[in-house]
């Protein structure tokens, strides 16, 4: 099947630019004042170059556009370490390069639509005193230096002419791809529900708030990948957020913090409440909109409220999103584990579910999340049975 898929898209990209090919072909040689016939019979391009030049950038466009993705991240590792903060991890695709205990290891983990991700811990400081400008767009700086020294050898270098055409399809193709990822994470905007870097860069400068949650998210996501569960963090982490002051992106994922540490107390009907609230004052969309209805769901499973559950998950882009989560995060088996025990009453089904945590645990990348979900998912068995008896 992914033989097929491959095969399809590359007919279609070999289309699409035979087609742009001949009418540029076209277009160029009658602004030119040739006719049809001597546009074809010319000592210029040729066919044979059209399909050399396009196999050379459909095999070499993948790990162009992966190197350049890299090369981003790396840029906010550097800028993050030249302003003090500390290496948590480093994802390209879904392969994650993470710390732990002074020793580095490799897990998987990914989120829909992004191409990477580099975490890190902010230093220990008083939230005003911590750098966070040059960290969040030290990617752009990286993108924009590519782009750069891409159009200089382009422009200045000559290459022996067993090697132009190949580097010059390389570079014009770096050129591109990293022209592309300056605009779509230096200009500010909100792509599939996430925030990119500039939007984010803007969001910490304007506004405290926005800035102390973000650090607070970093210290979080530190914590949880070192095996340390929401309750047991500290208490400070959250003590700024509050149902008023969740707006905004960066905001509803703090909230995501707090809800985890009542989650995390078994404190169910106060965590449905948090949830319910914030979800209803703000108009989510993308990937956070998709995580707060998974936690709502599984919430109403455990606390009976089924309708509420069948209403969202009826939704395919959030089962989609589930399914596309599952492999990589616990949360996302957890409200599977609901689905299968309170909606679809598969009993077997959900205690593989539970089986396949417990025993996989140290794969997943937050420990600490895993920890926290297969304790949840205990006492509430603990309970059902105590009920029973």
């Amino acid at each position: 099947m992914k033989i097929n898929r491959t095969i399809k898209y590359a007919a279609i990209f070999y289309v699409t630019a035979f087609v742009c090919y001949i009418f540029g072909l076209c277009l160029g040689g009658l602004l030119r004042g040739f006719t049809p016939i001597e546009i074809f019979v010319s000592k210029g391009s040729t066919i044979v170059d059209f399909f050399i030049v396009s196999t050379v950038m459909l095999i070499f466009s993948y790990p162009v556009v992966v190197v350049s993705a890299a090369l981003h991240e790396f840029g906010h590792c550097l800028f993050g370490w030249m302003s003090g903060y500390k290496f948590v991890s480093f994802r390209v695709l879904d392969r994650v390069l993470i710390r732990k205990d002074g020793k580095f290891g490799v897990k998987r983990f990914n989120i829909p639509g992004t191409l990477g991700q580099c975490l890190m811990m902010p230093p220990d400081r008083p939230i005003d005193k911590i750098p966070m400008v040059w960290y969040m767009l030290g990617g752009v700086v990286m993108n924009l230096l590519l782009l750069l020294a891409s159009a200089l050898i382009l422009w200045k270098v000559s290459f022996p002419v067993y090697l132009d055409m190949l580097l010059f399809c390389l570079l014009w193709m770096l050129l591109l791809v990293n022209a592309y990822l300056l605009i779509a994470n230096g200009i500010p905007m909100q792509i599939r529900g996430v925030v990119n870097d500039a939007k984010n860069a803007i969001l910490i400068r304007n506004n405290s708030q926005n800035k102390q949650s973000l650090v607070q998210i970093l210290r979080v996501n530190s914590a949880l990948q070192n095996g340390i569960i929401p309750k047991d963090m500290p208490e400070e982490w959250f003590a700024h957020i509050d149902l008023a002051s969740v707006e905004g992106q960066i905001a509803e994922g703090m909230a995501m913090g707090k809800f985890a540490v009542m989650f995390d107390r078994f404190l169910f009907a106060e965590s449905l409440e948090w949830m319910e609230k914030i979800y209803a004052a703000n108009e989510m969309t993308g990937i956070m909109k998709y995580e707060y209805e998974c936690e709502i769901v599984f919430l109403s499973l455990i606390l009976g409220k089924k309708e509420r559950a069948e209403k969202l998950w009826s939704d395919e882009g959030l089962r989609k999103y589930c399914e596309a989560l599952k492999p990589y995060t616990s949360g996302k088996m957890r409200v599977y584990w609901a689905v299968a025990k309170y909606l679809d009453e598969k009993n077997a089904e959900a205690d593989e579910i539970l089986a396949y945590l417990k025993e996989n645990s140290a794969r997943f990348l937050h420990e600490g999340e895993v920890k926290s979900d297969i304790a949840i998912i205990e006492h509430i068995l603990v309970e059902e049975n105590m009920a029973q008896a």
